[in-house]
């Protein structure tokens, strides 16, 4: 808890770092020091960004506590900014926090604020609590040779065992990433090949590494010894006898190279036990024709480096790009582990079939295609999820780069009849009888909309909202003007009335789903005229002409069908007998046992250029029908071919109803009054 030094006493520190899921700042260290001279007291921290975006500025919230653990009233807030940190890069050591009396013995901290260099900001008022620190490879091996074999392994540059908290992960080199994130932003190591570590496979490596290790030690030491001991041996014989000293040089001229030559060889064993596959091919070359050191060089080797590679490419693991010639940087936007399989399959495929390396071989051939089918699978879901975005020209290219995978030309399709939709949606919602459109058919254009001022006071600005939210990522520019193509930079625009526009779409669609019945649909929303005839076809003759007054473009024949509006109004009333045959109307459709009519009530429709006179008794029971050409007003009917029958109003609150035989003679009539 405390200790001495220069910058002074240290009186709590934080027992591992501290963080809150979600936040773009992790706190790495902190600690309360005490002055050792003045007694004020400080507060060091060290945080670091692990966001993408830089950071410009960071506060942060202490809630301080005495010696009884007791809280301050006030927090203490601090904020550090005039920075630029980018993502991985630690801040905050060189600044110390002074604190407000030297009575302070503990914190809790919290990062409430930061801002970043796009001026987004990210703001908290939680506690950050504490997370598994990263642990070296020794002290998680408690094995000094095992943090190097990992080393040797997986590369150079690891440090730490992978370790994953709360929703972040610490990568082997040291980096902090997100759960979210599959590889190491830093060194682009696998997350699920760093956690799949066979621990076993690992200390077997280690321990005959360290054994060729100290094979090769204890030969460099004996020949140290044995160059000691020529010497002597040498400097005896001389003074000895000539004729041994020369049998002595006989023999050192054949013995020693052998023995060099045999603890070359286990010298190079080492090194290919080691990884150092280059120097062990080398040092087998250099052996000559010595045991099978040739062999060694031809085909273990080059064998032994291939597995290497093929490992290393399963594990994502770029330690092994100096044994193809070649640096992180060489290798751009490729895939490391693709780049790997293909030099490890190169080195199989030179070896004609030694050990394993057809299987080798097969093995990368699988991995390639897996790579493959991943990759495609990861297009197709990319692709899916545009298109539920509603990004639907992005989603429809995305489908047609796919050469047929899976559904993906019916998607491509449905990115089409989906967009569709969503326009013939707003257009049978809204009165949209003075928008136009060119729809677009390429993520690279948007689609354009020209859309009067009176347009968008009538329907309100939600308007534009809804349609930029149908059309979404694809985008979509507005023109706010009178007339399409009249404003500066839509001249020349292909714009259709949007009705017109939606049902090309469906037609285009051909018999995909539905498309042809909401082509149908969508020909329906454009015609504006549509609820006129309805009204007429209903008798509903004043919403007709009240429909007329309001509607300003074109309708066929608009004043011919106003005066037919003007004639046909009185028709829609009740009526009462008022004097006559009150069985006539009964009888003219076919009841003839009597029935008696004294009451009805009658309409006018007009459909197909005829009038159709709609007399119905009160309770319904029954109706009769009589016609004219629309705009006449003797309205008749020959149920039977021999009996005529004939209505209309011969004063302006009068209906006379009248039956005639087919010779024009006049049997019967009634008269009534409304």
């Amino acid at each position: 808890m405390s200790g001495h030094g220069k910058k002074g006493i240290e009186l709590f520190a934080l027992e591992s770092p501290y963080y809150l899921e979600g936040s773009p700042v992790l706190i790495t260290r902190g600690a309360l020091m005490m002055d050792r001279f003045s007694e004020t007291l400080t507060v060091s921290l060290k945080l670091k960004n692990i966001t993408d975006t830089k950071l410009v500025s960071c506060e942060v919230r202490l809630t301080l506590f005495d010696a009884r653990g007791l809280p301050y009233e006030h927090e203490l807030f601090y904020k550090y900014d005039g920075m630029s940190i980018p993502r991985g890069k630690e801040f905050g050591s060189r600044r110390v926090i002074s604190l407000p009396d030297n009575l302070v013995r503990s914190f809790e901290i919290s990062v409430t604020e930061v801002t970043f260099g796009d001026y987004t900001r990210w703001e908290n008022d939680e506690l950050y609590v504490p997370v598994d620190p990263m642990e070296s490879l020794k002290a998680a091996f408690n094995s000094e040779e095992m943090a190097k074999q990992y080393a040797v392994r997986y590369g150079g540059d690891c440090e730490y065992l992978p370790r994953t908290t709360a929703d972040i992960w610490y990568c082997t080199c040291g980096a902090v990433n997100h759960v979210s994130e599959e590889r190491c932003y830093s060194c682009g190591r696998k997350r699920a090949a760093l956690e799949d570590v066979n621990v076993r496979s690992l200390r077997r490596d280690s321990e005959a590494r360290a054994k060729s290790e100290k094979v090769a030690a204890e030969a460099e030491k004996r020949e140290k010894a044995k160059k000691a001991r020529r010497g002597n041996l040498v400097l005896r014989i001389c003074l000895i006898i000539l004729p041994i000293l020369l049998v002595g040089v006989l023999i050192l001229a054949t013995v020693p190279p052998f023995l060099e030559r045999r603890e070359a060889y286990a010298a190079a064993e080492a090194m290919l036990a080691e990884g150092r596959y280059d120097e062990a091919g080398e040092a087998f070359t250099a052996l000559g024709n010595y045991s099978d050191a040739a062999d060694r060089a031809a085909l273990d080797v080059p064998y032994e480096k291939a597995m290497y590679i093929m490992q290393c490419a399963e594990n994502y693991d770029a330690s092994a790009l100096p044994l193809v010639g070649l640096k992180a940087g060489d290798i751009g936007d490729q895939d490391l582990s693709m780049v790997l399989y293909a030099k490890a399959a190169e080195i199989f495929s030179s070896l004609n079939g030694y050990k394993e390396s057809s299987d080798g071989i097969e093995a990368v051939n699988d991995a390639v295609e897996a790579y493959n089918e991943q990759q495609r699978l990861n297009a197709y879901n990319s692709a899916c999820e545009l298109l539920d975005s509603g990004a639907y020209l992005q989603a429809r290219e995305a489908f047609l780069g796919m050469n047929g995978y899976k559904d993906s030309a019916d998607l491509a399709v449905e990115s089409l009849y989906r967009r569709a939709v969503s326009v013939l949606d707003f257009c049978e919602k809204y009165n949209v009888r003075h928008i136009c459109m060119d729809i677009s058919e390429t993520s690279s254009e948007k689609t354009t909309v020209s859309l009067p001022g009176y347009v968008l006071a009538d329907l309100g600005s939600d308007v534009v909202n809804i349609l930029k939210s149908a059309f979404y990522e694809d985008g979509v520019d507005f023109f706010y003007e009178d007339d399409p193509g009249t404003s500066e930079g839509s001249a020349g625009i292909g714009f259709l009335p949007v009705c017109e526009a939606v049902a090309k779409e469906f037609e285009a669609l051909g018999d995909y789903k539905d498309s042809k019945d909401l082509k149908n649909r969508a020909e329906t929303a454009g015609d504006f005229t549509s609820e006129f005839y309805a009204l007429l076809r209903s008798g509903d003759l004043d919403g007709a002409k009240n429909w007329l007054m309001t509607y300003d473009d074109e309708v066929p024949e608009r004043d011919k069908v106003a005066g037919w509006v003007e004639a046909y109004a009185p028709y829609r009333r009740y009526w009462k007998l008022y004097g006559g045959d009150n069985t006539v109307i009964p009888y003219s459709i076919g009841l003839t046992d009597g029935q008696r009519l004294n009451e009805f009530s009658s309409k006018v429709c007009i459909e197909g250029g005829k009038a159709i006179l709609h007399l119905e008794q009160p309770d319904g029971e029954y109706v009769a029908t009589l016609e004219c050409e629309a705009g006449n007003t003797d309205f008749s009917v020959c149920p039977d071919g021999s009996n005529y029958y004939y209505g209309r109003i011969n004063q302006s609150n009068h209906f006379i109803y009248m039956r005639y035989l087919e010779n024009g003679k006049m049997l019967t009539s009634c008269e009534y009054y409304g």
